[in-house]
């Protein structure tokens, strides 16, 4: 018969699973067990019919012949192993269930066992689950702090460079001249300051470097 739970189908050379493996074992030694009432009831009937025989049976001297008595002694020779073969049946089948019992015993401990480490698994997860949101507001916090500090620092540097290059250049005399045909250029202690778009020759990155020194 297959297990509902474990899927096989039973054998002497497997472990206790479930109650149905429990049946699987037990099923032989039942029946067994029936055949040797079955032969014991069936001896009880011999014998009592031979005890029950009739006086015309037995011998002038009151004894009967050899040959009951030889029946006899063969039917409780039978009795006597049928009931040995039954109480071997009932010590086999209490063997069973003490097997039973104790693979019931190894699977409570099993489920039990089992329910610790899932609780434990779930409080773990939560944990890591809480600890990790955690982590990763302080570190979001942190990033905003570090982003406005990083902000504030670059508006007062700029600011900053802004005044010391307009103090720079009311130093250094910076103007703003129109030359001949009406173009215009922009002087810096007396040296042009090249305009950007004509940076490609080397005249004027001489001149810039000139004017930037």
């Amino acid at each position: 018969m297959q297990c509902d739970i474990c899927f096989r189908a039973g054998g002497k050379k497997l472990p206790f699973l479930c109650p149905t493996d429990a049946r699987n074992r037990l099923y032989e030694p039942r029946i067994r067990h029936a055949q040797v009432l079955v032969e014991t009831d069936a001896l009880d009937s011999k014998i009592c019919s031979f005890l029950s025989a009739e006086p015309k049976q037995v011998g002038q001297k009151g004894k009967a012949p050899e040959a009951s008595r030889a029946d006899i002694s063969a039917v409780l020779a039978e009795r006597d192993q049928a009931e040995d073969r039954t109480k071997q049946i009932i010590e086999h089948a209490d063997e069973l269930r003490a097997k039973i019992e104790k693979a019931r015993e190894d699977l409570a401990k099993r489920k039990a066992a089992v329910h610790r480490r899932k609780s434990e698994l779930a409080s773990a997860t939560n944990e890591v689950d809480s600890r990790r949101t955690k982590q990763n507001e302080e570190v979001e916090k942190a990033i905003r702090m570090t982003k406005y500090k990083w902000n504030q620092t670059h508006s007062v540097t700029a600011s900053s460079r802004a005044f010391l290059c307009g103090e720079a250049a009311k130093l250094y005399g910076l103007r703003k001249v129109r030359k001949h045909g009406g173009v215009e250029e922009h002087r810096i202690g007396g040296v042009s300051i090249v305009d950007l778009r004509s940076m490609n020759s080397k005249s004027a990155l001489a001149l810039l470097n000139t004017a930037l020194t």
